[in-house]
C-alpha cells in the first residue's frame, strides 16, 4: 500500500527526488519481506525496482552521499538474494559495486565514521560469497580488511556498542573460514577474541538480546571448532553454554521466532555432539525437543520454509541416529519425512541453495541406509536424485557413493565406467579410495574376461588407500566385498602390514553419514 502511494507520488512529482527515493525504500523493503517468505522471484524483482530508481538518483545527484549509500545498500541486498540462488558470479558482481561506493564515501568523508562502518561490512559480505565458492585466499584478505576497519573503530569510538558487535562479528567470519581450511589454531583465537568482545557486551547491556544471541552464537561456533579437532568433552560444553543462553532468550522474548529456531538448533548441535561421546539416549532426546519446537514454528509460520527446512533437518537427525544404532530399517520413515517436506519447498523455490543441500543430504542418508539394507537398486536411485541436487563441481563425492552402489545392484559394467571417470580426479579421501577398491573386487567376480585385471586394479588401490591413511584393520578383515580378493598373497600382505600397524579395534565401526 505504502508502494502505490509513493509510486503516484513520484509519477505526479518527477522533479521530487525524495518521492523515487521513497518508492526506492518500499521497493526495499517489500522485497526483504518477501525474501522471509520464501518468495524468492518477487524478492527480486523488487529489488531490481528498487535498484533501478536508486541508480537514477545517484546519476541525477551525484553529490548527495546518502544516495550513494542507499544505492550500496540495495547491490548488496540483491547480491545476497543471488548468492542464496546460486549465481554467484553475479552476486559478485552485485557485491563488488557495493564495495567501490562504499570505498569512495569513506574516502570522500573519512570524518563520518559511518560510511568506515558500511565499508566493513561490505568487505565482510565479499568475504563471505568467496569463501562459499572455494576461494579462500581471497575471501581471507577481504575479512582481515573489514577487521582492521572495525578495530580502528571501535578504537576510535570505544563508547559506540555497535562498532563493537561488527568488530566481534568480523572475528567470527575470519575464524569460520580459518576453521574449515585447518587453520584451527587461529580460528580458535579469533573465536575467543570474539567471545570477550561479547561477553563484556552482555555484562554492559544485559538488556539488549542480540548481544546475548551473538554470544551464543560464538559459543556454537567454538563448539564447532573443537568437534572438528576430536575435543567432544569441551565441545559438549560450549554446546550446554549456548543452549542455556537460547533458552533464556526464548524465554524472555516468546514471540520472537528467531530465538525459538536458534534454541532448537542448539537442542541439534548438542545431540550430535554427544551422540559422538556414545549418549546415544540423549542424543535422541536432544533432537525430540528440536523436533517440538520447528514442529511449532512450522504451524505457526507455514509461509517460512527455513522452519520447514529445519524440521526436514531434525527428521534427518533422528533418521540418522536409528541407522547408527543399527535401526536401518527404522530410519527409511525419517528420511521420507524429511524428502515430504522438503519437495515441494524446493519445487516451489528451486533457487534455493539451502533447501536443496538439504534435500540433497535427505536422498544421500536414505541411500546410505538402503545400501545397509542391501536395497541396492533403491539407493542407486537415491544416489541419483543426490547428484540431481548438487553442482557439478560438487557431484563427486556423491557419484563415488552411487558406483558403491551400482556394483551391488548388479550395474557393474556402469559402475566400473564412472569409478574410471572419477579416479582421474585429486584428493580423494582413504575412505573413498576403499570403496573403489571394492568396486572393483566385486566386479572381479562379474566380468570373467576382466577378472585378474580387476582384482589386480582392486589390490593396487587397497594400498593406496592405506597409503592415505586408511587405518581399519578389522574392518578390511570381514568386508565380504573384498573376498575375492583373500587367496591372493600380496593382499594377504598387505593385510598382515595393516595388521601390524593398526591391530583390530573392539568397536565396530558406525556407518557413514551423508552430510560429514
Amino acid at each position: 500500500r505504502a508502494g502505490a502511494l509513493q509510486e503516484k507520488l513520484a509519477t505526479d512529482f518527477p522533479a521530487v527526488p525524495e518521492y523515487r527515493s521513497q518508492l526506492a525504500n518500499s521497493h526495499n523493503s517489500l522485497g526483504t519481506l518477501l525474501v522471509y517468505l520464501g518468495k524468492w522471484g518477487k524478492a527480486e524483482e523488487q529489488f531490481r525496482k528498487g535498484l533501478a530508481l536508486r541508480e537514477k538518483l545517484v546519476a541525477d545527484f551525484p553529490a548527495m552521499p546518502e544516495y550513494r549509500q542507499n544505492l550500496a545498500a540495495s547491490q548488496a541486498n540483491l547480491g545476497l538474494l543471488l548468492s542464496c540462488h546460486g549465481k554467484r558470479d553475479e552476486a559478485e558482481g552485485q557485491y563488488r559495486k557495493a564495495l567501490a561506493l562504499h570505498e569512495k564515501l569513506a574516502a570522500d568523508f573519512p570524518a563520518v565514521p559511518e560510511y568506515r562502518f558500511d565499508l566493513a561490512h561490505s568487505h565482510d559480505n565479499l568475504g563471505n560469497l568467496l569463501s562459499e565458492v572455494g576461494k579462500r585466499p581471497e575471501a581471507e584478505e577481504q575479512y582481515r580488511k573489514a577487521l582492521a576497519l572495525q578495530e580502528k573503530l571501535t578504537a576510535d569510538f570505544p563508547a559506540v556498542p555497535e562498532y563493537r558487535m561488527r568488530l566481534a562479528a568480523s572475528q567470527a567470519n575470519l575464524g569460520n573460514l580459518l576453521c574449515d581450511h585447518g587453520d584451527r589454531a587461529e580460528a580458535e583465537t579469533q573465536y575467543r577474541k570474539a567471545l570477550v568482545i561479547q561477553e563484556k557486551l552482555t555484562a554492559d547491556f544485559p538488556a539488549v538480546p542480540e548481544y546475548r544471541s551473538q554470544l551464543a552464537n560464538s559459543h556454537k561456533n567454538l563448539g564447532r571448532l573443537l568437534s572438528y579437532v576430536g575435543k567432544w568433552g569441551e565441545a559438549e560444553g560450549q554446546c550446554r553454554k549456548t543452549l542455556v543462553i537460547q533458552e533464556k532468550l526464548a524465554a524472555d522474548f516468546p514471540t520472537v521466532p528467531q530465538y525459538r529456531r536458534d534454541l532448537a538448533i542448539g537442542h541439534s548441535n548438542l545431540g550430535s555432539v554427544i551422540s559422538e561421546l556414545g549418549m546415544r539416549p540423549e542424543a535422541e532426546e536432544q533432537y525430540r525437543k528440536a523436533l517440538v519446537i520447528q514442529e511449532k514454528l512450522s504451524a505457526d509460520f507455514p509461509a517460512i520454509p527455513e522452519y520447514r527446512s529445519d524440521l526436514a533437518n531434525s527428521h534427518n537427525n533422528l533418521g540418522f541416529l536409528l541407522h547408527v544404532l543399527g535401526k536401518s530399517a527404522d530410519s527409511l520413515g525419517w528420511f521420507d519425512k524429511a524428502i515430504a517436506i522438503l519437495r515441494p519447498i524446493h519445487e516451489a523455490e528451486p533457487q534455493n541453495v539451502t533447501v536443496k543441500s538439504t534435500l540433497n543430504y535427505s536422498y544421500a542418508n536414505r541411500a546410505l541406509a538402503n545400501d545397509t539394507l542391501q536395497k541396492y537398486v533403491e539407493a542407486v536411485k537415491d544416489w541419483d536424485k543426490a547428484v540431481e541436487l548438487r553442482p557439478k563441481e560438487e557431484q563427486p563425492p556423491f557419484l563415488a557413493n552411487r558406483a558403491f552402489s551400482k556394483v551391488r545392484a548388479g550395474q557393474v559394467a556402469e559402475a566400473v565406467a564412472e569409478v574410471v571417470e572419477l579416479r582421474k580426479l585429486p584428493d580423494w579421501s582413504s575412505d573413498h579410495v576403499y570403496n573403489f577398491a571394492c568396486t572393483y573386487a566385486i566386479a572381479s567376480t562379474k566380468i570373467a574376461n576382466k577378472k585378474k585385471e580387476y582384482a589386480d586394479t582392486a589390490v593396487e588401490l587397497l594400498q593406496q588407500a592405506v597409503k592415505a591413511g586408511y587405518n581399519e584393520t578389522a574392518h578390511m578383515k570381514t568386508d565380504t566385498d573384498l573376498d575375492p580378493l583373500r587367496d591372493r598373497e600380496d593382499f594377504k600382505k598387505l593385510l598382515a602390514e595393516l595388521e601390524k600397524k593398526f591391530p583390530p579395534k573392539q568397536e565396530v565401526r558406525p556407518p557413514p553419514r551423508a552430510d560429514k
